[in-house]
């Protein structure tokens, strides 16, 4: 086994975790509340998005915030 077939299975482990990190089950439970702003989150929401925390607004604010200043702000 040369260099690039070691790295090119390094990348591919690396792949595979972080689509198991993605796809996997979330360990928490989800809010039947915001923890932003404390409206309910809808029952459909939280079946289809396990674990989740923040409403469809809440969501949506804190994914600009991350694409535009990184997370910060």
């Amino acid at each position: 086994m040369d260099n690039i077939d070691r790295i090119t299975e390094l990348e591919q482990g690396l792949f595979d975790l972080r689509l198991k990190v993605i796809t996997g089950k979330c360990q928490r439970p989800s809010a039947p509340f915001c923890t932003e702003c404390g409206n309910a989150i809808p029952a459909r929401r939280r079946q289809t998005l396990p674990g989740v925390q923040l409403c469809v607004g809440c969501q949506e604010v804190a994914e600009v915030r991350q694409r535009n200043f990184g997370g910060r702000a």
